[in-house]
């Protein structure tokens, strides 16, 4: 904390301002003996396999944390894949959705980093909405760092909703306080190769074909278009891919023919039973 004035620049003097709070503290024993309840709660620890961290990651700890939750609140969990082995990220994933009825899972372009978002009720992209933030100077700064210039980039963060996952977490473990399999992760004596990364990260990616987050402040003729432009960038982001990515529409993707790589991706999880 000492030395948050050095990225003032980044954190917009985060620690001046009069609402501000902070607690040292372990999260989970601060929300179990705090009352309070909260719009959001954001969780980043350390990685989820070293040691007392899976703590953060079991089903008691994310009832504890939606009981601390306003109307109309949300949570986010860091969820880093290069970090964790595929099995592990199921595990994460299944164990989050079975305490929120709404789960949605987002990341950063080109990472192998995401976030779930956890909720009562669904959470709603409005247009409008961002409109009016991004008048804020800090808010568009900060937005504008991460190369979001348009409702449109903030929709690409977006990857999938919880029940577009159920074939993918099937036979995933639920990770609980007595047992706590992320300790025993064989990703504690070797790290995830990069192909085990990538490969958990497509099998999250390939369900936002066709598939898109709950939007309100829209036109009518503005609806069609986004959708349009949300599916190339999703192919765009599988291209990257090609190399490593072995599956449905690899071929097409590889020489950028997004069209008929997306087709062959909507046939495949038409065919799997991966739409709801």
């Amino acid at each position: 904390l000492s030395m948050a004035h050095w990225f003032s620049s980044w954190n917009h003097d985060v620690l001046s301002r009069p609402n501000v709070r902070v607690s040292i503290q372990d999260g989970r024993t601060f929300l179990r003996w705090n009352p309070a309840a909260y719009d959001v709660i954001t969780l980043e620890p350390m990685a989820p396999v070293q040691a007392g961290v899976v703590n953060l990651y079991s089903r008691e700890f994310y009832e504890l944390g939606k009981s601390r939750l306003k109307e109309g609140g949300l949570i986010m969990q860091w969820l880093p894949l290069h970090l964790v082995g595929g099995d592990d990220a199921k595990s994460i994933i299944k164990t989050f959705q079975a305490v929120f009825p709404h789960v949605s899972v987002w990341n950063s372009f080109l990472t192998r980093i995401v976030l779930l978002v956890g909720s009562r009720h669904p959470v709603v992209a409005d247009k409008t909405r961002f409109d009016i933030l991004m008048q804020n100077g800090d808010l568009r700064k900060s937005a504008e760092q991460m190369a979001v210039y348009s409702f449109l980039d903030l929709l690409d963060f977006f990857m999938t909703t919880g029940d577009q996952l159920e074939s993918y977490l099937d036979h995933a473990e639920m990770i609980t306080d007595d047992r706590p399999i992320l300790e025993h992760s064989p990703v504690t004596l070797l790290p995830p190769l990069q192909w085990e990364t990538d490969e958990s990260f497509i099998n999250l990616l390939r369900h936002r074909v066709d598939h898109f987050p709950d939007m309100a402040g829209l036109h009518s003729a503005e609806r069609a278009p986004l959708n349009r432009h949300l599916n190339i960038r999703t192919a765009q982001r599988l291209a990257v891919f090609s190399r490593r990515y072995h599956g449905p529409g690899e071929e097409a993707f590889a020489v950028k023919n997004y069209p008929a790589g997306l087709e062959a991706m909507r046939i495949d999880l038409e065919n799997l039973g991966d739409r709801p």
